[in-house]
């Protein structure tokens, strides 16, 4: 998957395509946050996979190729976060 490169040559199939399947990762990623046992930090989370949804949007209709770097950098940090997870567990619980 190449978005930049999607943007930068104009392909807006591949573009959409791209752009969609993200939409829909960060909607998966939002709908199994639980609230109950998150607290705060599920909250959080939705605030910023609402706002990554709304950006996804403003790149598709605009090629905003800065917003889109924007939000694989948001992306990106989530991710590395969720992988020191196991790291900062107990040995007994990872």
């Amino acid at each position: 998957m190449d978005y930049l490169g999607d943007l930068k040559a104009n392909a807006i199939q591949e573009k959409s395509h791209h752009l969609n399947r993200a939409g829909r990762i960060v909607l998966g990623l939002q709908g199994s946050l639980d609230y109950e046992k998150g607290g705060d930090l599920a909250r959080n989370l939705s605030e910023l996979y609402g706002y990554v949804t709304r950006m996804l949007l403003q790149i598709n209709l605009r090629n905003d190729l800065d917003l889109l770097r924007e939000v694989k950098g948001l992306m990106t940090d989530i991710r590395d976060a969720w992988e020191t997870v196991p790291s900062l567990l107990p040995a007994k619980c990872a």
